[in-house]
């Protein structure tokens, strides 16, 4: 059996020999490989004799000791290397999950003296794959719309200034880090590097010189190549973090020796000059100072090569699953990932943030640990932002007014962060970690007074058909799951309402909330909220439910049924929201996320203040929005406020991602809960023992 035809066979009986350490730590390698019931092992010369199949990375050692170790007992092998769209990060830089991973079992893709799995695809996408050319066609389209590479920690503004003159010509020079295998597999060393620049000088004469530092490079891990040629006159080293395609899109003409961002420059249309071979040359697609027979073979389109290179070669792991996935949804994953990390790198001083809520905080945004501080000192946190140049971002409920002046004053931004709508097994009061939350740049979503990005966002966004059909399953996903905001479970139910009257569900709120204070209306209080409602419905039965924080003794508000009773004709406390809101015909609220709630499941809601729902049509107003004049459906509600505006963050792999994860891990957690940590079970006890203390004062 040859080792290709051992993938995705179970490998129930196969032994495994890794020849690195770090593979043994590598979680998701039984599913990249498709062998889930093989057994692995670290092989060793004393012990190979037992080993079916023997794997180690590329040509380092580890992939040299399988080679042997595999020709030695006439046994296969496979050889492995990060894939074409790995990460955001570099690994080396900072810790960054692999989301794809190349298997070769003839050699390695950047090894141009001996054939390559990927040799032999290219060939065959060339003379045998009549759908390759409109594969690649979609991937290369789908990349450069994208804007992805390999590693794409970067940001997307421009290297050069725009508008250059007509007459001028750019010429890129891609630089490597020393040592690279790929330089050596590409027959090449730093000879030609230096050989590569002349030439770029001597044959654009009175060009620009652009010379491309490795990522590593900047980040001071590891030295390039031409690292000290930007002295030079005539030249200028890159050494921003600057989007390559947006750099592509500024040169003529691309040198390189064996980087994949030369074949990501032939993708974005532009002529490549390659002095070594790596995989994409030597089949006439580029301008090569060097050779490789066995290429002669095949004369593939650009399109094919693609295709080769991204659809059959790489494999790729959706990481919240650990599943095998495509191209499509790997592409889709590392946008998201990109545009997360790129909101994090304009991010500065956190202000006022819950020391329980930093770790959750900083996984989300993607913060670097050493550079994002938190602060408890509003005057320290904006002297940090003028330093930085960047804004502060404070929990939205401790904001006091004095803060938003002194930001103005000192010429600073203020950003505000909040729990999202989907946020977590358990209350965050009682301090369990959030799995969302919100950043916004405006306002904020419960803030009545003054427009937010959700706001913005609601009142302008074009949804698309796409994004209209992920949230029609969204709904019913939440729905049918009962999923909420905090999603507690409880042990009673609602039984024998009356079926000839109006059933009306009043929510109670936190009275001290600022989603409650900042909600527009005149009524503060879930007292006054009941007067008005009962005022309104003199013959409904209406059915009082207190909000959970204040049920757990954290926060104040309405929690005595003998004063909910003078205008409620039910008291339930420890019934689950979904289940007072199906018992119910309408729900009234002042600005309760339960409103929102309600909408999802097609109850009638009234608003007596603004919440973000409230105002675009869906719901009846007590008060009205002149800046909400747009008429919404329920998709395109869920698709802003639920998919668009917030940040989620996986609690088990700690990546940012999209709010269906968070539904899969609540969903996860009541069939297998966990018990909670030291910190929660210490508050939850608090909680109780202010609840004991409430009854004995009764």
């Amino acid at each position: 059996m040859g080792a290709a035809e051992l993938l995705d066979t179970g490998g129930s009986s196969l032994h495994v020999g890794l020849c690195s350490l770090g593979l043994l730590k590598l979680k998701s390698l039984p599913t990249f490989l498709g062998l889930p019931n093989a057994r692995f092992d670290y092989a060793l010369a004393a012990n190979i004799t037992s080993f079916d199949v023997f794997i180690g990375w590329g040509r380092k050692l580890s992939g040299v000791r399988a080679t042997r170790f595999a020709q030695h007992q006439n046994k296969p092998y496979l050889l492995l290397e990060d894939g074409f769209l790995r990460s955001v990060h570099p690994n080396s830089v900072r810790a960054s999950p692999a989301l794809s991973l190349v298997i070769d079992d003839a050699g390695i893709f950047y090894d141009a003296e001996h054939p390559s799995r990927l040799e032999n695809l290219i060939v065959d996408a060339a003379l045998n794959d009549p759908d390759a050319a409109a594969r690649g066609a979609e991937i290369i389209s789908t990349l450069r719309e994208r804007q992805l590479c390999k590693y794409n920690d970067f940001t997307d503004e421009m290297a050069l200034p725009p508008g250059r003159p007509a007459a001028e010509t750019n010429v890129l020079v891609i630089d490597q880090t020393a040592g690279d295998l790929s330089v050596e597999g590409a027959c090449a060393d730093e000879s030609d590097f230096r050989l590569m620049l002349e030439a770029a000088r001597d044959e654009n004469p009175g060009a620009r010189i652009l010379i491309k530092s490795h990522p590593e490079t900047v980040a001071g891990k590891r030295t390039g190549y031409l690292s000290d040629a930007g002295d030079k006159p005539g030249y200028r080293l890159i050494t921003e973090r600057c989007n390559p395609w947006t750099l592509f899109n500024q040169v003529d003409r691309v040198y390189a020796v064996s980087s994949q961002l030369g074949f990501d420059a032939m993708m974005a249309g532009k002529p490549l000059r390659c002095f070594g071979m790596p995989f994409y040359a030597g089949w006439g697609l580029s301008d090569d100072q060097k050779s490789c027979g066995r290429r002669l073979s095949a004369r593939p389109t650009l399109e094919q090569m693609a295709a080769a290179a991204y659809d059959r070669y790489c494999r790729y792991l959706d990481p919240f699953t650990d599943t095998l996935t495509t191209f499509s949804a790997t592409v889709k994953t590392l946008a998201h990932l990109k545009r997360v990390a790129q909101a994090g790198q304009s991010m500065g001083p956190l202000l006022h943030i819950y020391p329980w809520n930093h770790k959750a905080v900083r996984a989300m945004f993607q913060l670097p640990s050493k550079k994002q501080n938190f602060f408890a000192s509003s005057a320290r946190a904006i002297q940090d932002a003028r330093v930085r140049r960047a804004p502060v971002a404070a929990w939205s409920a401790r904001i006091k007014p004095g803060l938003v002046d002194r930001c103005k004053s000192a010429g600073v931004a203020l950003h505000r962060i909040e729990d999202g709508f989907v946020r977590s097994v358990g209350l965050g009061s009682n301090f369990h970690q959030p799995m969302s939350l919100i950043l916004d740049k405006t306002g904020i979503y419960y803030d009545a007074n003054n427009a937010s990005d959700l706001e913005t966002l609601l009142a302008t966004h074009t949804f698309d058909d796409e994004l209209l059909a992920r949230a029609r399953k969204l709904i019913v996903w939440l729905t049918t799951n009962s999923i909420t905001k905090y999603n507690l479970t409880a042990p009673e139910r609602i039984d024998g309402l009356p079926e000839d009257r109006l059933k009306i569900l009043v929510p109670g709120q936190v009275e001290d909330d600022a989603s409650v204070l900042q909600s527009g209306s005149q009524l503060k209080s879930s007292v006054q909220l009941l007067r008005a409602v009962r005022e309104a419905n003199p013959n409904a039965f209406v059915i009082f439910k207190p909000h959970p924080d204040v049920v757990s003794g954290q926060r104040p508000g309405l929690w005595q049924k003998s004063e909910a009773m003078d205008f409620a004709d039910l008291f339930v406390q420890d019934v689950p929201i979904v289940e007072a809101i199906a018992a119910c015909d309408q729900i009234h609220v002042l600005s309760s996320l339960a409103g929102f709630e309600g909408l999802l499941r097609g109850k009638q809601v009234t608003c007596y203040g603004l919440p973000f729902y409230a105002g675009w049509g869906l719901t009846f107003d007590v008060l009205t929005c002149s800046r909400r004049k747009r008429r919404l459906s329920i998709e395109e509600l869920v698709a802003g406020s639920v998919i668009l505006y917030p940040h989620y963050l996986d609690p088990v792999t700690q990546l940012p991602c999209g709010p269906e994860v968070i539904i899969n891990r609540i969903l996860e957690h009541r069939i297998k809960p966990k018990r909670p940590g030291a910190l929660v079970a210490s508050r939850e006890l608090l909680g109780y023992f202010r609840r004991t203390l409430r009854r004995v004062q009764e």
